[in-house]
């Protein structure tokens, strides 16, 4: 049986969109599962995207990303 991602949710259209906010939702929703290793290793592959819509990719590989606006 597949664990369930963690599932986080973002305004992609307001401050709450970059993806340095992003990134802070995700560690503090991943730190309280207890994954800091899991959410280390996602922040640096994300720093080292060359895009935003990578960044996103790679994010939603780890956690359940869920945007309000549906714009990504």
């Amino acid at each position: 049986m597949t664990a369930k991602k963690i599932e986080v949710t973002i305004s992609s259209k307001s401050p709450e969109g970059n993806i340095y906010a992003i990134l802070g939702k995700v560690q503090r929703a991943m730190r309280k599962a207890q994954l800091i290793t899991a959410y280390n290793d996602l922040r640096d592959d994300v720093l080292n995207s060359g895009s935003y819509k990578d960044a996103i990719a790679r994010i939603r590989q780890t956690v359940d990303l869920i945007d309000t606006d549906k714009a990504v």
